[in-house]
Formats: structure tokens, C-alpha cells, sequence
């Protein structure tokens, strides 16, 4: 049997009429969450308020330029070359909503409101509305089959193109880099799936020719998507015996070039799945390649989570984020990913909500309903999330 639940009147009656309890202005906050995309996206510089039109659109060469042998007076052949694709995002429009009664302005309004509750919603939903705008961007899957684990968005209205949207695998097949070739299904022995979905109007199949587009480049258009369970990593099939082998194969395609914006800058992984790469890189594990130094660009010691729950990896910083799915290790480079937005305005018909929500991207309008008696508020956003598939990654379970 449980414990009898402890009781709070060891105070007599004498004490109980001339004494208040002591209380706190304000409240502390328990639905905080652990969400670093948007932050990380913030300080790149991708988080962009110059939305406009019906969509937007961004160009991408994918196709080069091909080179041969000449023979002495053969005559040369002269033709244009188109070379480039486009990308197309619709926006999506997301909202919150929140009411106070007239009851609620009326109790609430005096020195014993803790909490000033008019004052404080449009605080609230913004905070709240960016935590779930985190989720959408690491969860939302507006392919055509299930990514990830993640089930297809609702189509109807446009969904946040959410990162799993570009990593479709159709019927999951394998995929060789080295030959550019793919041999069938999936299996335990392969390392990568091949990546065969269109995104944002472009197919991401690694070799497939795009129609109109000459000399299209083999994986331009393509993200590179791991089997992290793959026994060819290390003969064991789990996320810590494999994890740092599969850190330096997923790094290693993703450098793109010698510039080093050209390479992942941002690892995000369940929680689960970090604490397991962070006792992996300090025992070894049966890669044999623990407790070695990660040099960050600083040349600093390994960084042992002292200070922000953070491990430098090459060039990238890997981060647990609470809204990552279960099993996926995304490889980002937030040099190329963009969140495009519409600027927001506040309106404010009347009523006695204050306050804003936040952020220039969550549109706030306020109104009162006489005939309800209700002080009304939704804060709005129309906006989208774009990526680069060629400097994206991911790596998962497949098989």
C-alpha cells in the first residue's frame, strides 16, 4: 500500500485565522522545451521576413558544362545549355487562438492576481506557437509516404514542409555512392538508402536525368540518407556501437567542397540517441575511435558538455533536441536552409488583451465579442521551410 499523502496543517487554529501563507508573484514555467533548429537557423542568418507573392522560388545549377577531345578541322557543335532547376514552396499558415472571459478580466484585474493573465497570453501563445513550429520543422512530413517514421502531413491546407519531406525513399532501395548505383531493397548489410522523391518540384534520385536540364550532375539534387543499423559499419546493428563511424561517414559525404560553409554545421539527435554518441566517444565502443580529440575551428579541448549540452564534431555542433524524432540523426547545414515568412502586423479592435507574441513572424489580432462577452486573441504566421537537399543528410534505422 502507498504512503498516506503528507498533511499541511501542523499549525494550530490560533495560528491559522492571523497568519496568511506565504505565496510568489509570478509562476515558474514547466512546458519549457529544448528546441534548437529555429535557434540555430536565427544565427545563420536564414530566418528571413521577405516573403512575398503567391510562393517563392529558388534557382539551383545542378548541371555542367562537359568537356571532349577535338580532332584537327572537325567541325564544332555550339548549343545552349539550360542548367538550372527551380524549386517551388507554397507557404503555409499556421495559427493559435486564445480567449479571457469578461469574468476572467474582472476576477483577475485586482492585487491578488498572481498572475495577470491578459497581460501575460499573447506572451504564452507566442512561446507556445514557437515550440510547436520546432516540432513541425524536424516532424512535418509533406511527401507522399512515411519518412522517418513520420506520417504524411495533411495535404489540405499546405503543411510546413518539414525536414523529413525531402529524405522520401519511395520503396526504400539501397544506394552505393561509390558506384552511384542501387542493387534492389534494403539491407542490413547497406549503409545508405537511395533517395528518390520530389521535393519541392525536383526529383532527388541520385542519377536520374531531369527533363530540360543538360548535364545534370549525378547527386545534385540529392540528400545523402544513411542506414546508421547497416552491420557493415562495425557487425553490430545498434546506434552506440556505430554511431561515431557512421558521425564520420555521414560528415565526409556532406563535405561538398573546401569551403567550410559546404559542410554539416548543425547535428541534432534525439536525446536517447545522443547520450548514447556521447558514451560511445568516450569509451571507443567496438569502433575502436573513443576518447580521441575533436578539434572544433578553435582548436579547443573536447568540450564536455559544460556549458551547453553541446558536442563539436568536425565542423558541426551536435545537439539533443527534444522535438527530434526517434531513431534520426539529421546532418545540417544551415547555410543552406532558409524559413521564409511574412511579416506580421498586430491588430487590435478592442478588449483588453495585451501585449505581443513575441516574434515579428506570428501576426497578432485582438477583438472583443460583445455578444459572446469574450476578449479574443490568434496569433498567425504564413511562412515555409526551405533546404538544400545537396548539403542535407539524415541517418536512420532502415535496416
Amino acid at each position: 500500500m502507498p504512503a498516506a499523502a503528507p498533511t499541511n496543517n501542523n499549525y494550530s487554529s490560533l495560528v491559522d485565522v492571523v497568519t496568511t501563507q506565504q505565496f510568489m508573484r509570478g509562476e515558474f514555467d514547466n512546458t519549457k522545451k529544448r528546441n534548437i533548429i529555429l535557434s540555430k537557423l536565427d544565427e545563420a542568418g536564414n530566418i528571413k521576413g521577405d516573403a512575398s507573392g503567391k510562393f517563392f522560388e529558388r534557382n539551383v545549377r545542378v548541371g555542367e558544362y562537359t568537356s571532349d577531345v577535338r580532332g584537327d578541322l572537325v567541325e564544332r557543335q555550339f548549343a545552349r545549355k539550360q542548367q538550372r532547376v527551380t524549386y517551388t514552396v507554397p507557404y503555409a499558415w499556421y495559427e493559435t487562438t486564445g480567449a479571457l472571459g469578461e469574468q476572467d478580466i474582472v476576477y483577475n484585474s485586482g492585487p491578488e492576481a498572481l498572475i495577470k493573465l491578459n497581460a501575460n497570453m499573447m506572451k504564452d501563445m507566442g512561446a507556445d506557437f514557437r515550440k510547436g513550429l520546432s516540432t513541425r520543422v524536424l516532424r512535418n512530413n509533406a511527401g507522399s509516404a512515411t519518412t522517418l517514421g513520420q506520417s504524411v502531413a495533411n495535404a489540405s491546407p499546405v503543411p510546413l514542409f518539414g525536414l523529413p519531406t525531402m529524405f522520401g525513399t519511395a520503396t526504400t532501395q539501397n544506394y552505393n555512392p561509390d558506384t552511384q548505383t542501387t542493387s534492389g531493397a534494403i539491407a542490413a548489410a547497406d549503409k545508405e538508402a537511395l533517395p528518390n522523391v520530389t521535393y519541392c518540384g525536383v526529383s532527388t534520385h541520385p542519377t536520374n536525368p531531369i527533363a530540360g536540364v543538360d548535364g545534370k550532375s549525378n547527386e545534385s539534387t540529392s540528400p545523402v540518407i544513411g542506414n546508421w543499423s547497416s552491420t557493415a559499419w562495425t557487425g553490430t546493428a545498434t546506434w552506440k556501437a556505430n554511431a561515431l563511424v557512421v558521425m564520420d561517414h555521414m560528415m565526409t559525404r556532406l563535405t561538398r567542397s573546401e569551403d567550410p560553409n559546404d559542410s554539416p554545421d548543425l547535428i541534432i539527435l534525439p536525446r536517447t540517441m545522443f547520450t548514447d554518441f556521447s558514451a560511445a566517444f568516450q569509451s571507443g565502443g567496438p569502433s575502436g575511435l573513443g576518447g580521441r580529440v575533436v578539434f572544433t575551428e578553435k582548436q579547443q579541448q573536447p568540450n564536455m558538455r559544460m556549458y551547453e549540452n553541446v558536442i563539436p564534431y568536425g565542423n558541426a555542433k551536435a545537439y539533443w533536441d527534444i522535438s527530434a524524432p526517434a531513431n534520426t540523426a539529421y546532418f545540417l547545414n544551415t547555410n543552406y536552409m532558409e524559413f521564409c515568412y511574412f511579416p506580421q502586423k498586430s491588430y487590435r479592435a478592442g478588449g483588453d488583451i495585451q501585449g505581443e507574441a513575441g516574434s515579428e513572424y506570428f501576426g497578432v489580432r485582438t477583438d472583443y465579442d460583445i455578444k459572446q462577452g469574450g476578449h479574443l486573441a490568434v496569433a498567425v504566421m504564413c511562412a515555409n521551410l526551405w533546404a538544400n537537399p545537396f548539403y542535407q543528410g539524415v541517418a536512420y534505422n532502415f535496416a
